[in-house]
């Protein structure tokens, strides 16, 4: 069953989250869970990157498997902009120790 839309914690509420609820270990587990995924996700597109490429240079065409894996970390990216989007001057709010 799919899940239902929601509004995904950017990394400022996955701050506020740690400093608010540092006493609190399985939210500050929640969190590192939450920014792990996030690292892996980018490395997992990375490494569909350089397959992909070595795919097309020594075979040609594309790979059923790797195109349905691009559709997924495409969804996921675009799923995940707002979170990815680097902070504008003055937008990150203060007092928040970083992750």
């Amino acid at each position: 069953m799919p899940l239902a839309d929601f509004d995904i914690p950017t990394i400022y509420d996955l701050r506020r989250l740690w400093v608010e609820r540092r006493s609190d270990p399985e939210v500050r587990s929640l969190v590192l869970e939450i920014v792990r995924t996030r690292d892996r996700m980018q490395e997992i597109t990375r490494l569909y990157q350089v397959i992909d490429k070595c795919w097309k240079a020594d075979v040609g065409g594309n790979l059923v498997a790797l195109e349905n894996l691009r559709a997924l970390l495409l969804g996921e990216g675009w799923r995940n902009a707002e979170m990815e989007t680097p902070p504008q001057h003055g937008d990150e709010p203060g007092g928040y120790e970083p992750l």
